[in-house]
């Protein structure tokens, strides 16, 4: 006859959570974050010199594909110079160059003739379309060699430098080189 399976009065181990970041020798951290650092700039220069010459930037792109996600409702564009992270002075200017491409189209609202909204056109659709499957054939070429775990690992990892990168300003004073001077305050 089997025994019966016997419950261990200990309770299961459980692997801890870590609370803090794992020790890093700083030389290392200090290589890879530089690593990082130039690998960014010289991914971020690349697609510049891709895209640009068809006149998509980041902002624009960012615009675009704000207003596919949420086509066919217009956006305003202080909801566009949130999503592209720009002021509402420069979203005039990168709207009017998108208008003059016409991959949008603004019209007043209907209810209210202050409020200027924004259109994604057809073409700015396909420009939208387009513009990702290219991308994505450029992730794929540079990425295609890891393996779906590796870059989710990457992925978290790069998150989680974002996301210290975001509150490291508020928590480590502002660099002074030896010998710099304070500004003085003016009264």
């Amino acid at each position: 006859m089997p025994k019966a399976a016997r419950k261990s009065p200990r309770p299961l181990l459980r692997r801890k959570r870590r609370s803090s970041p794992p020790c890093l020798d700083a030389g290392c951290a200090h290589a890879f974050i530089t690593t990082l650092f130039t690998t960014l700039s010289a991914l971020r220069d690349s697609l510049v010199r891709i895209y640009s010459p068809s006149g998509l930037n980041e902002h624009k792109f960012a615009v675009l594909t704000a207003l596919a996600a949420q086509s066919p409702a217009p956006s305003l564009a202080t909801q566009l110079a949130r999503a592209a992270g720009i002021t509402r002075a420069s979203m005039t200017d990168l709207l009017d160059d998108l208008e003059r491409r016409h991959w949008i189209a603004r019209s007043r609202d209907r209810s209210d003739r202050r409020v200027i909204q924004v259109h994604l056109t057809t073409l700015g659709q396909e420009v939208v379309d387009t513009t990702n499957a290219h991308f994505k054939a450029i992730c794929h070429d540079l990425l295609g060699e890891a393996s779906p775990q590796e870059l989710n690992r990457l992925a978290r990892l790069c998150g989680n430098i974002g996301q210290a990168s975001r509150s490291i300003c508020t928590q480590i004073p502002p660099f002074q080189p030896p010998g710099a001077q304070c500004p003085v305050p003016q009264r």
